[in-house]
């Protein structure tokens, strides 16, 4: 994977990462993001990690991605793809 760095992050409500996408991992308790060269963790119930994975499977690794926490307890984090402008 993109060799990330040791330390991972977890996003504070309404903070969003943005960046290269190179997978993501199940854990016990939520959900791992290789995004760039960090590690991103979400504690999530099942039912939100599903919706997680779902949205990720159908995105390409290397894509430039955003990831967003919010305060919406069925779906706590939004998953877009960052278009290029082309500027």
């Amino acid at each position: 994977m993109n060799n990330p760095e040791k330390i991972g992050k977890r996003l504070s409500l309404y903070e969003e990462a943005v960046g290269q996408f190179f997978g993501y991992e199940s854990e016990e308790e939520g959900l791992s993001l290789l995004i760039g060269r960090l590690k991103f963790y979400f504690d999530l119930d099942r039912s939100a990690a599903r919706q997680v994975t779902a949205a990720l499977e159908k995105i390409p690794s290397g894509s430039c991605i955003g990831i967003l926490r919010v305060a919406d307890p069925e779906n706590p984090v939004r998953v877009r793809i960052v278009k290029d402008s082309g500027a």
